[in-house]
């Protein structure tokens, strides 16, 4: 029979069971904010200015935990060993990479492969530079493990002015280092010998101005997965002379500052100067440099590249972001991705760090100085895990290799006597090392 009290019951009864399979329910409530575990090599108030804290304004559903690297006491080298660590203990479902980190964790596939959404329909990365993709690729076992809004590269400048001067043909793009090296001893006997005029000026020391070249042929000295020395061979005798003849000859201009004291922004007040002929630079000088007076004409060529592959250059990407290849919110990480990659954030970011944009500004046209750095496809270059070699060790090497260097240079010895001793005493000190 019908009563009331019965009705009372069964309304009861059904809300209770409803309360039971509510509680019951698995996985992130809608309703509830997604929490994202950063993990990042940048500071936090960076990412922040860079569009993080606009992201989280609009988007309240969303927010963030930020585990800083750049925090950390030690040697700066240090946190590259210990993100492999973070990795795997905090499991963060967003990584913010620079270079280092990103070949060292993406070579290990820890990376969600971002390739379906940078093809997907609503093509958002249209006009974007790929070389900046590719660079990804090739540092991440051939999947785009990272996206980036910005990255840093080189160019050559020349003073338009001082090759008109001196009768000296203005060379085109896709110059190899010998090339450039042969042109800079055009200009040996210009100037005076208070003010010459470098054909070619670099604020490097001469052994790290060798290794760029070498970088050009991903050429190292020492194989240090092997343990063995590299630094006796015919590309490293080729190197060594085309550098000795260019210094001898007066075409290639070296700093005389003391190491600790040579900046590039001396290069560039050579240059505005009048001179130096030719010089490297990246994005940051070049800025300088158009917004100082000078009295010549000067452009832009793209940096020396190796004779079998012209078409393709280094580059450095920065701010580097990937989602964790484990990560419960995907969908959420793949928004801020894209929020803090997009065209506009990229133009908008790019200038106040001194980077370059993924994709090309107006200013960037074919006669602009800043096309040459949007030429080049990417390269692959070898990276060495030194954060784990031992700094002591690391200037042992670079003194041997720098006096042996400065003995041929001098003629005390040979070319081939000054590699074949840097090629034993590396391979001894290395052997020393090992067994310590």
């Amino acid at each position: 029979m019908f009563t009331y009290r019965s009705l009372f019951k069964s309304v009861c009864s059904s809300v209770v069971l409803l309360t039971l399979l509510t509680s019951c329910q698995t996985g992130p409530n809608e309703s509830e904010q997604t929490k994202l575990k950063i993990l990042s090599v940048y500071d936090q108030a960076t990412i922040h200015n860079m569009g993080l804290r606009s992201f989280l304004n609009e988007h309240p559903d969303i927010t963030v935990e930020f585990l800083d690297m750049s925090d950390n006491e030690g040697n700066v080298l240090d946190k590259y060993g210990r993100m492999e660590t973070l990795m795997t203990d905090q499991k963060p479902d967003i990584v913010i990479n620079d270079a280092l980190s990103y070949r060292l964790l993406a070579e290990q596939n820890r990376f969600l492969d971002l390739k379906p959404m940078s093809n997907s329909d609503d093509d958002w990365s249209a006009g974007r530079y790929g070389a900046i993709d590719q660079w990804m690729a090739l540092n991440g076992n051939g999947t785009l493990g990272g996206l980036a809004p910005v990255f840093d590269s080189m160019v050559v400048l020349y003073n338009a002015d001082l090759f008109h001067t001196y009768g000296v043909s203005i060379p085109g793009d896709g110059l190899t280092w010998n090339q450039l090296l042969n042109t800079a001893k055009l200009f040996s006997i210009a100037g005076d010998g208070e003010n010459p005029i470098h054909g070619y000026y670099t604020d490097q020391l001469e052994v790290q101005f060798i290794d760029q070249m070498a970088a050009t042929h991903n050429l190292s000295y020492m194989d240090w997965d092997r343990k063995v020395a590299t630094a006796d061979s015919p590309s490293w005798k080729t190197i060594y002379e085309t550098v000795i003849q260019a210094l001898q000859s007066g075409g290639l201009g070296i700093s005389k500052a003391a190491p600790a004291e040579r900046t590039i922004a001396d290069a560039a007040e050579l240059f505005a100067q009048g001179r130096i002929a030719m010089m490297q630079a990246n994005y940051g000088t070049v800025k300088k440099l158009e917004g100082m007076e000078t009295s010549f004409a000067w452009g832009a060529l793209t940096q020396p590249v190796e004779e079998s592959n012209r078409g393709a250059g280094n580059m450095t990407p920065s701010f580097i972001y990937s989602i964790h290849g484990e990560s419960r919110y995907v969908d959420q990480a793949k928004e801020l991705l894209l929020a803090m990659n997009n065209k506009e954030s990229a133009l908008k970011h790019s200038a106040a760090n001194g980077l370059l944009p993924a994709w090309q500004s107006g200013q960037a046209g074919a006669e602009s100085n800043l096309a040459p750095f949007y030429s080049l496809e990417a390269k692959f270059v070898r990276q060495d895990r030194f954060w784990e070699i031992p700094l002591d060790l690391l200037l042992q090497i670079r003194q041997i290799r720098s006096d042996n260097f400065q003995s041929a240079l001098s003629g005390d010895i040979t070319v081939e006597e000054a590699l074949r001793k840097t090629q034993e005493s590396l391979q001894s000190l290395l052997d020393s090392a090992i067994s310590q």
